[in-house]
């Protein structure tokens, strides 16, 4: 919270040099800029006036500040206008010489090079640049860093990059950069990680839009993780992403991630997993809207001898092609906490989740309106499956047999949950163990009732309970059974339970933008709540809102047909707490 962005820290720091400092200006001084590189010391700035610059540039050890006029005036128009035009044979800007965070590059166009930006052992910023149009035979078309690289790779484009291997926009290896708020758009790989590609590696990957790359012919459209690595993935957007493979959005092999607070929809993945892939990974997940991918297996999510815990997760809307519309688990015992698994779908089985030799624990979770086309609308458990649901709600699901569950070979236990309102059965295949549980239609076992559990607006995804339903305190230990608790006040489709735990200004998508863009925000409680836009200067140029909000996550579009092109900031108040992010209009 109260956090300045990173922009604004970028610039307060390159404009202000120590006594000594030069500027070497491009081409007054020197006609090339690796002449002006070469001649400086450290501190001094290179500053490169707009043109095309033919050559492949080398830091060689130098921690200076290379910048267009965008770096003096933060006029976005400078960074289309000055270009770097690579060789295609290596790449256009390197750093492999030890550079520090104090090395900086800003405001340039990188293109037609081997790749854009290669680290080696080296810590550079790389900010406000658009890196597009570079091809590799080799891992990363757009940035590649490698060994104990720690850059700072932060409001930069980074489309239409082509790598053979991995990485088509980004290439992580044994380095943990910072990639925070950049646009990761239109890459392609033949291998893994059409955006970004980790291996080894433990970057923090925060506030980015990835949105339509491509994994050609292996794994993880959007990002690919794999060799140990460990990366923290917190409030991007990850959407229209492709595999050809496994893992449309996000892919994982033997990788244990943090993931929160990101939107991941729209993905597909020809195999299985098309929002979120992972094979021998331990994630863990908190406040992801998983929505709207596509998969032959787990639509959603697909985790293969995972033992990851999803909190607070929004599964709704997948398409399995096969099982496991909303998560298809095979093996491992995942874990799933306060989540909503609904309306998704599956062409064969488990049309909220599959589970196949899986023993996964699921809490407090409401599947609710799934579909398969086989047995399981609401969770399907084939061979050896001996899932554990407590205190979860089955209602309006459908499948052949076993509209809310279906057992093959398997014994899952059930403890104070609700089935009721599935179709055209509660239950099918071999015996699941039950205990004080409202199934419709009954079911022997101790504490078992059979009631309409008097849901207070299931037509409203409100499956709340009317304070004199037959379940409240009917629980083991006079517990209330089902997911939620009393109440019929209106709560939305989400839920008290599934409110934001903080406040929150998401990154705008698109961006950059022209005009149009969205802005997303989370409220944790009811509060009294200003959207303000700012331009470079600081000055106030829209109010965008001014009102009372009720909790939750929220949208707002901002329509700058009447602004010019540059750098806005939009900050949000609410309850004495402040938010900003960067916004780049380019028309």
């Amino acid at each position: 919270m109260k956090r300045i962005t990173l922009l604004m820290i970028i610039l307060s720091t390159l404009i202000t040099h120590p006594a000594s400092a030069a500027i070497i200006n491009i081409p007054d001084d020197y006609l090339t800029i690796q002449e002006g590189i070469d001649v400086s010391s450290n501190g001094d700035t290179v500053l490169v006036q707009p043109g095309t610059y033919v050559e492949n540039i080398n830091f060689n050890g130098h921690n200076i500040t290379l910048g267009s006029l965008f770096l003096t005036t933060g006029d976005t128009t400078y960074i289309e206008e000055t270009v770097m035009y690579g060789n295609g044979s290596v790449s256009v800007v390197q750093f492999a010489e030890g550079e520090d965070s104090s090395a900086t590059l800003t405001g340039f166009t990188l293109t037609h090079g081997q790749r854009g930006i290669y680290c080696n052992n080296s810590s550079p910023t790389i900010a406000n640049n658009i890196i597009m149009g570079n091809n590799t035979s080799s891992n990363g078309g757009g940035i590649a860093c490698f060994d104990s690289s720690n850059p700072v790779i932060a409001n930069n484009s980074i489309s239409q990059n082509t790598a053979v291997l991995t990485g088509g926009g980004i290439y992580c290896q044994n380095s943990d950069p910072y990639i925070y708020n950049n646009l990761i758009d239109g890459n392609s790989v033949m291998g893994a990680g059409g955006g970004i590609c980790c291996s080894d590696a433990s970057p923090r990957i925060e506030n980015n839009v990835l949105v339509g790359n491509l994994a050609e012919y292996e794994y993880g459209g959007g990002i690919a993780c794999f060799t140990s690595s460990a990366p923290e993935i917190i409030g991007n957007t990850i959407s229209l992403n492709i595999s050809n493979f496994e893992g449309g959005g996000l892919c994982f092999y033997t990788s244990n991630p943090i993931i929160d607070n990101n939107i991941i929809s729209g993905n597909i993945a020809l195999g299985p997993g098309g929002g979120i892939f992972a094979q021998g990974s331990n994630i863990i997940a908190r406040q992801n809207e998983i929505y709207d991918n596509t998969a032959s297996y787990g639509g959603g999510i697909h985790c293969n001898n995972s033992l990851s815990r999803f909190e607070y997760t929004i599964i709704s809307g997948n398409i399995a092609l096969n099982g496991g519309g909303g998560m298809d688990n095979i093996g491992g015992a995942p874990e799933l906490y306060n989540c909503e698994i609904t309306g998704n779908s599956a062409g064969n089985y488990g049309g909220g989740i599959s589970n196949d030799m899986s023993s996964p624990i699921i809490t407090n979770c409401l599947i609710a309106g799934n579909n398969a086309s086989g047995a399981g609308g609401g969770i399907s458990n084939y061979t050896y499956s001996q899932a554990v649901l407590l205190n979860c709600t089955f209602s309006d699901n459908s499948a052949d047999y076993g509209g809310a569950i279906w057992n093959g070979a398997s014994t899952p236990s059930l403890v104070n949950c609700i089935l009721w309102g599935d179709t055209p059965d509660e239950h099918s295949g071999s015996e699941s163990i039950i205990t004080y549980s409202n199934i419709q239609g009954g079911w022997e076992g101790e504490g078992n009732i059979d009631c309409d559990p008097l849901f207070c607006n299931p037509d409203d995804g409100n499956y709340y309970l009317a304070e004199n339903s037959c379940c409240v305190g009917a629980g083991e230990n006079g517990e209330d059974i089902g997911t939620f608790g009393v109440g019929c006040e209106p709560t939305g489709i989400i839920g008290e339970r599934l409110l934001p735990i903080e406040y929150s200004l998401h990154q705008n998508y698109p961006n950059p933008f022209n005009p149009i863009t969205t802005i997303r925000y989370s409220l944790p409680v009811q509060s009294d709540v200003r959207i303000e836009i700012y331009n470079i200067l600081g000055q106030r140029v829209a109010t965008l809102f001014d009102c009372n909000k009720q909790a939750g996550y929220h949208t707002i579009t901002w329509h700058a047909d009447h602004y010019p092109s540059g750098v806005y900031f939009a900050r949000l108040e609410a309850e004495m707490q402040t938010e900003n992010i960067k916004m780049v209009l380019l028309k």
